[in-house]
């Protein structure tokens, strides 16, 4: 694949139309020949991604975790932030895309002011009744009603793949943080082992209605020129739960779970020797 143009597709960051053929995240995906951000072949229109984000969002609700007890996850998140800045105790912290606010009571550590949104209304349901602060809301409507550098840190974890617009992201991400704020993003990365060696399709990862990959020097760059500057980058091998030939090898039988453990500590083997990463946390400061 040489261009887009013809298809009318424009790059969800710099806008170009000139693409290449990703060679790690398979044949539906393809990379920006300006900026290197991936994104699908065949974009769907922002309504339908967003149906079947909901769709995804229900199922979820719908395996039980409306009635479950929240979990806490990020615990060696929060103390990777909390090695690379020194907040004040009153910090106002945003984790965007929420979803059950897993992370909101591990955020709780740097700061009193914490505040989860999601474009999906239930989880605010959900965060009212587990005493989470989770709301129905956007960037856009905070920044409307004042909240302009207002925000010392904000996190996006696993969440970046479903920005409409990459650009405007970081813009409305700057417009919110106060001056020598930080923004926290935890995601996949588009140069994983993962796709290399097992030929998957992102798609199975990250969803049908993901909108982009990233691989981290093309993170770190674009972080760069949107002014901001990186402080921290921490890399993380391929989790317990990996899909092969599209099988989970987390959930088989004995033999197929072993077989998933063995696979796992190859690829963290190859994860430090070649040093590359399935995911990383990136800490940037405005």
């Amino acid at each position: 694949m040489t261009s887009a143009a013809d298809d009318g597709i424009k790059c969800i960051y710099c806008k170009c139309t000139e693409f290449t053929e990703d060679q790690n995240l398979g044949s539906r995906w393809a990379k920006c020949r300006n900026c290197g951000v991936s994104q699908p072949v065949e974009c769907k229109d922002i309504s339908i991604r967003g149906e079947m984000l909901y769709s995804h969002y229900e199922k979820y609700l719908g395996e039980g975790l409306a009635s479950r007890f929240p979990k806490i996850e990020g615990a060696d998140e929060v103390a990777f932030i909390r090695q690379h800045i020194e907040g004040p105790l009153d910090m106002k912290i945003i984790d965007l895309g929420t979803a059950a606010g897993d992370f909101l009571p591990s955020l709780r550590e740097l700061g009193h002011d914490i505040m989860g949104i999601d474009k999906f209304r239930p989880y605010a349901a959900y965060g009212e009744k587990h005493a989470l602060p989770i709301h129905h809301t956007s960037i856009e409507e905070l920044l409307e009603e004042g909240s302009a550098n207002s925000v010392d840190l904000i996190s996006i974890r696993e969440a970046i793949y479903y920005v409409d617009d990459l650009k405007l992201f970081f813009e409305n991400v700057k417009k919110l943080l106060k001056p020598g704020g930080h923004l926290y993003i935890k995601t996949g990365v588009a140069d994983s082992f993962y796709y290399r060696f097992m030929r998957g399709d992102a798609h199975k990862r990250v969803g049908e209605f993901a909108t982009l990959m990233l691989d981290p020097q093309v993170l770190k760059g674009i972080l760069v020129k949107e002014g901001f500057s990186v402080v921290a980058v921490r890399k993380i091998g391929l989790n317990s739960n990996i899909v092969v030939f599209g099988y989970d090898l987390a959930r088989g039988n004995a033999f197929v779970r072993f077989c998933g453990k063995c696979i796992n500590a190859v690829f963290r083997k190859l994860t430090v020797i070649t040093n590359t990463a399935d995911r990383v946390c990136i800490l940037a400061r405005i």
